[in-house]
């Protein structure tokens, strides 16, 4: 069976493993760097669309180009029939709109990779009902449930024409490595001292990621954990801010500013608990997947993309801002170490069992041989 894959980013299901399932994977990437990523496929080569549609000024030039994009997409489909392409995976929004009734009409079978929320005005635009009604063509293959579920609610796509598939995540990293640069770190922030303990955050600091809500947290809870340190490993906006309030409540002790860190998945290796304190809704959250693969316990709030990666198994979830219940639940964790190992060891089965590059590319093997 032979694939075509049309992409603008790196799915981490479009690897090697769709191979293995009788199928010859070609990629065509609208960015040439982003070929050697795919060094494992017959062929690569760079096509040209368009990059992006947010705001009115990229629907506007999208409906002017319109026609001529049409028959573009018409020529490519030809092209996709002429190679003997079975199936066509798109992860580009303008392609979806363009190129799936021209591969349909040519009987290639559709496959949507749906891998991020759409923005405000595509769900005001006259283009969503576009969107929907192609989407009951094709087979969308979600990369996280809330993703999912916003296509549902939001997009008018049907819920039968929708699969889960999850994201992967490189285990590999969750192996204990410090070279001597990162012992260097840690032994400047004292996350090395087995006495204290370490509660950390990974991510942007901006203004609804809920570093402040951290910081609140551990200002009502530093007199009853007196080995308390905090590692804040990031950058953003607020940082600033975020420091200035530090100071201001007489923290600076006790919360340590690494900054934006290369090999970021790495400090996971010292914390005691991860927190992810955000108010906003994400695809899928990186973050708490490593913590729970490094058997990190967590604290996460109830937040779509947030809290489905932990599904209650990794930690304790919370309502977002509640600077008294995060503070409640980081107590709750200091006094008892037979919780965090057990959250820790769930987490991490659940890391391995969910996330893993062999369980995701098995769902798109599966995915790829079943005729929807």
């Amino acid at each position: 069976m032979k694939i075509a894959a049309f992409i603008n980013s790196q799915p981490h299901q479009l690897n090697q493993t769709l191979v293995e399932f009788g199928g010859t994977l070609d990629v065509y990437a609208t960015n040439k760097n982003l070929l050697p990523q795919f060094g494992f496929a017959k062929k690569s080569k760079k096509y040209t669309s368009i990059s992006k549609l947010h705001g009115f000024g990229d629907w506007f030039f999208f409906t002017l180009c319109a026609p001529v994009l049409w028959l573009y997409s018409f020529w490519k489909a030809v092209v996709c029939a002429s190679k003997g392409y079975k199936v066509v995976i798109l992860t580009q929004l303008s392609d979806k709109l363009l190129f799936t009734l021209w591969l349909r009409i040519f009987g290639i079978r559709v496959i949507w990779v749906e891998s991020q929320y759409y923005e405000k005005s595509f769900h005001s635009n006259i283009y969503i009902l576009l969107y929907g009604l192609l989407s009951r063509m094709t087979t969308c293959a979600c990369l996280s449930q809330a993703i999912l579920n916003e296509l549902v609610a939001k997009c008018y796509v049907k819920e039968k024409n929708c699969v889960y598939v999850g994201t992967c995540i490189d285990l590999e990293q969750t192996k204990a490595q410090s070279d001597i640069y990162e012992t260097m770190v840690a032994a400047d922030h004292q996350v090395k001292n087995a006495n204290l303990f370490v509660i950390g955050y990974v991510g942007d600091i901006g203004a609804d990621d809920g570093v402040e809500t951290l910081i609140k947290a551990v200002e009502s809870i530093r007199e009853f954990i007196i080995d308390l340190s905090v590692i804040i490993v990031g950058d953003g906006m607020q940082k600033k801010n975020i420091m200035w309030l530090t100071k201001m409540l007489g923290l600076d002790d006790k919360i340590s500013f690494v900054g934006k860190q290369q090999n970021w998945m790495r400090w996971y290796n010292y914390f005691d608990i991860f927190v992810m304190p955000t108010q906003k809704s994400s695809e899928f959250s990186f973050e708490v997947a490593y913590a729970l693969a490094h058997a990190t316990p967590t604290i996460v709030t109830k937040v779509a993309g947030v809290e489905e990666v932990s599904a209650f198994v990794g930690g304790y979830v919370i309502t977002p801002g509640a600077s008294q219940d995060l503070g409640q639940a980081i107590l709750d964790l200091y006094n008892n170490k037979q919780q965090r190992a057990q959250f820790g060891a769930q987490g991490k089965k659940r890391a391995y069992e969910e996330y893993s590059r062999e369980v995701v590319s098995g769902r798109w093997g599966k995915l790829l041989v079943t005729n929807y």
